[in-house]
């Protein structure tokens, strides 16, 4: 897929990402650039089946200065919580000089 998402998937998640986070580090200015955790619950619609058939549960939206936009999926919210704190810690060591 052209354009600043990698694919249509990602471009939803996104959209879901501007409606809140549950949490979010980073800067599109610097470092590695923006990192949003987006959690979902059986009862909305992030929750959702993917075409490989896997269902997520949460996600980890990365956005760059160039404004290029990359998700990351997880089966559970730890496993994106784990994930997140990986970049918290990258994020915090990262004072933006």
């Amino acid at each position: 897929m052209a354009g600043k998402f990698g694919s249509e998937d990602d471009s939803l998640v996104y959209q879901w990402s501007l409606d809140g986070t549950a949490d979010e580090c980073g800067d599109v200015s610097y470092g590695d650039g923006w990192h949003g955790l987006v959690l979902g619950t059986a009862d909305d619609c992030t929750q959702f089946t993917e075409t490989n058939g896997e269902t997520y549960a949460a996600y980890i939206v990365h956005e760059g200065s160039q404004g290029f936009v990359d998700v990351d999926y997880y089966v559970t919210e730890s496993e994106a919580r784990a994930a997140f704190d990986e970049y918290r810690t990258n994020n915090d060591n990262d004072n933006g000089e």
